[in-house]
């Protein structure tokens, strides 16, 4: 059976959570889909729960014998998939009533979009929403420059067009950052989008991948981003990567000192964007002035000294003061309501 979208879940030890991600996809208002499921070698109920869901022709089980880990799981599901396009659900994340609906008509739509993912709620264990939502409004222009910095797209929220994925399209030495693995791998061939809504609650729990294998995790990263940054002709230092990849907080004493090395970082970035053509120059030194924003905004806490150190960069004149009026009041009010050590 050929579906317009094959669903692809990875499962291991999923029994408290995977009866209601495989309810959320039969509840689908989209009803041309196929379910590929991958019970790794499972050695808690996950196998039972599954097999209350034998009757039901759209959802296929496949029974690894030996846990080969979520990669491989991936690997052997998406080797059997023919669809149009490529949908991820992990077994503890829940989708959306309208999520397919939506991603097709998007996809159809666009035929140079390769991927399509959505904002998303965060619930608890118990599936409960935290209050967090993720809002990324990140414009296919300015996508692969943001991958760059940080990875901004919820796994379980993204569909893939099935002719823009390589035909392995997971890696294991990626673990447990395959996913990001997967954008480059096609980011710089097609158009990513977030659709601005809640389509996907992605479950935060300890036993969370990213929680458990958050040591390695930034590892992997490191080293996908420091690929990405020798097609700059940059072969960063390890102090460099590290000024590259704290796009946010910085928790040490000596602000002014990182925001400085980050300036020089982020200038320098331009200008090997400008000497190797890697993305057009202005939206690229746009992107990159964002991440100056926001280094400073993360650190206001210096007061009226931090709006200062922001002002007179050169970074800040190619910023958008009007695509980020918002977070530009916020930064300033921040740094009026702190303490001024000037």
């Amino acid at each position: 059976m050929n579906s317009r979208v094959s669903v692809i879940m990875p499962a291991y030890n999923a029994e408290k959570y995977i009866r209601d991600a495989v309810q959320s996809v039969l509840a689908q208002s989209f009803r041309d889909w196929q379910l590929f499921i991958v019970n790794d070698a499972s050695t808690d109920g996950t196998g039972k729960i599954l097999a209350e869901f034998s009757g039901e022709s759209r959802i296929k089980i496949i029974n690894n014998t030996q846990n080969l880990g979520s990669v491989v799981s991936r690997n052997v599901a998406f080797a059997q998939i023919q669809s149009q396009y490529v949908a991820i659900l992990d077994a503890d994340d829940l989708a959306e009533q309208t999520r397919f609906e939506e991603q097709v008509q998007f996809l159809d739509a666009h035929p140079d979009f390769g991927l399509v993912g959505s904002w998303t709620k965060i619930i608890d264990e118990s599936g409960r929403a935290t209050g967090q939502i993720g809002r990324d409004t990140t414009p296919a222009e300015k996508a692969p420059i943001k991958l760059l910095f940080h990875n901004f797209l919820a796994f379980s929220s993204v569909m893939m067009r099935r002719t823009a994925m390589p035909e392995i399209p997971f890696t294991e030495n990626s673990v447990p950052a395959e996913d990001v693995d997967l954008y480059w791998k096609m980011i710089h061939q097609w158009k990513f989008a977030t659709l601005p809504k809640v389509l996907i609650s992605y479950r935060s729990h300890p036993k969370g991948i990213s929680k458990v294998y958050a040591a390695k995790k930034q590892e992997v990263m490191d080293r996908l981003i420091r690929a990405e940054l020798n097609r700059f002709g940059i072969e960063p230092t390890a102090e460099e990567l590290q000024i590259h990849r704290t796009n946010y907080g910085y928790a040490g004493a000596d602000i002014e000192q990182f925001l400085s090395k980050r300036e020089q970082w982020l200038l320098k970035l331009i200008e090997k964007n400008r000497e190797a053509k890697i993305h057009p120059e202005k939206i690229f030194s746009e992107v990159v002035a964002e991440k100056w924003l926001e280094s400073c905004d993360a650190n206001a806490r210096l007061g009226f000294k931090t709006w200062k150190i922001f002002q007179l960069s050169p970074l800040s004149q190619k910023i958008s003061w009007l695509k980020n009026g918002k977070m530009l009041s916020k930064f300033c009010v921040k740094c009026l309501l702190s303490k001024d050590t000037i």
